[in-house]
C-alpha cells in the first residue's frame, strides 16, 4: 500500500471521526445508565410508598372487621 498525503490525511480524518462517534457514544451511554438508574430509584421509592399505603389500607379493613 502506497501511503501518499492523501492517503495519510484520509486515515488521520477517519480516526478523528471514530474518536467523536466512540465519545458521543459514550456520552450517550452514561447519560441512559444515569437516567435510568435515577428513574429506577424514583420508582422504588415510589413502588415501597404504595405498598405502605396499601398495607394501612388493609389494615385498617381489618380493624372495621373485627
Amino acid at each position: 500500500m502506497n501511503l501518499t498525503l492523501n492517503n495519510v490525511y484520509s486515515l488521520n480524518h477517519l480516526s478523528i471521526n471514530l474518536y467523536i462517534y466512540r465519545e458521543n457514544t459514550m456520552k450517550f451511554f452514561t447519560t441512559a445508565v444515569t437516567l435510568i438508574m435515577l428513574f429506577s430509584l424514583t420508582a422504588c421509592n415510589t413502588m415501597a410508598g404504595i405498598g405502605k399505603d396499601i398495607q394501612e389500607g388493609g389494615e385498617a379493613l381489618e380493624r372495621s372487621a373485627q
